[in-house]
């Protein structure tokens, strides 16, 4: 539909559940996850409801899938192997292999802007830390070793690829948090921890956390 909610288009007509779509980044394409064929896979189909195709034919569930900035991938989660990975593939589904692949479920892939990493939330003894994932070699690091007794969800690149919004959870508290990966050396900030509006916070139990934002 349009974006005052005029000219509303229904795009699937079946009985089953088509779920999560995501637009591809030019508007021509939307991918989408669907049991149409027995269990949770990934399709595609043109912005008008035309063109759908399969990507994903697993024995698993296949959900979650998040185009790259620059439209040729696909990041998606797939427990085909048992545990829950972080998958990718072509845009077409071609080239579907794990690109993080270990003991645990790693949910919640999405992109940075440069279509060159991808951050997800990782199983952390009780909680789940924030990740990063290099999208052609498949290397993780976790940018906040600091501050792996939080909670960590629902990661969101800001568009200049310097800065992850997330959601936390610590000791009762919760709110959104700011974790520089490129820090304006300038402010002698470092890297990897949560952030307020501007400077760093200290360490965990020194900061003053409200139900919005980590304040400083």
């Amino acid at each position: 539909m349009n974006a005052d909610g005029s000219r509303v288009a229904r795009l699937s007509k079946n009985s089953y559940c088509d779920k999560l779509p995501v637009w591809s980044p030019d508007g021509s394409k939307i991918a989408f996850v669907s049991d149409r064929d027995g269990n949770w896979e990934i399709y595609r189909m043109n912005a008008d409801g035309s063109g759908l195709r399969r990507l994903t034919n697993s024995p698993g569930t296949d959900t979650a899938p998040a185009w790259s900035p620059d439209g040729s991938r696909i990041v998606f989660e797939s427990n085909r192997d048992e545990d829950t990975n972080i998958y990718v593939m072509n845009a077409d589904g071609a080239e579907q292999r794990p690109l993080v692949k270990r003991a645990g479920d790693d949910l919640e892939p999405t992109w940075s802007p440069d279509s060159q990493q991808i951050a997800f939330t990782s199983p952390n003894a009780q909680v789940r830390a924030l990740a990063i994932v290099d999208a052609k070699t498949g290397a993780v690091t976790i940018p906040t070793q600091d501050y792996l007794t939080w909670q960590v969800e629902s990661p969101r690149w800001s568009p200049d690829g310097r800065r992850i919004a997330a959601a936390f959870y610590l000791a009762g508290n919760s709110g959104i948090a700011l974790f520089d990966l490129k820090p304006d050396p300038a402010n002698e900030t470092g890297s990897g921890g949560p952030t307020g509006v501007v400077g760093r916070a200290k360490k965990t139990e020194q900061q003053k956390l409200s139900s919005h934002t980590v304040l400083l």
